[in-house]
């Protein structure tokens, strides 16, 4: 087996792009099936993750990963109040997306 060199790099970085591009592209084919009573839950998904911003995204990822507002607050920089403020709003946006 050979030693990976330096001079590899610019090789290495194309391969590693190709395969994310390719597992991003796998991720997409194998979400086309699903079956089409659960597909409306898909496309909610959709227009959830795009009707909220990019902090509220930040905040309902932590969130639905146990962490408490005060923890939200710490990693993201923000105080406790404002990842409340947060989670209401894309609690209210998924409400509205639902109905």
């Amino acid at each position: 087996m050979e030693n990976i060199t330096d001079a590899d790099l610019a090789r290495l970085e194309d391969a590693v792009l190709l395969a994310e591009e390719y597992s991003e592209k796998l991720g997409l084919f194998k979400s086309g099936f699903i079956s089409p009573e659960l597909r409306r839950f898909q496309l909610a998904a959709y227009a959830i993750y795009d009707i909220c911003s990019d902090r509220q995204r930040e905040v309902c990822h932590l969130r639905l990963k146990n962490f408490t507002f005060r923890e939200i607050g710490e990693e993201l920089g923000i105080g406790t109040s404002t990842a409340k403020v947060h989670w209401y709003r894309v609690l209210k946006k998924v409400s509205s997306v639902l109905v």
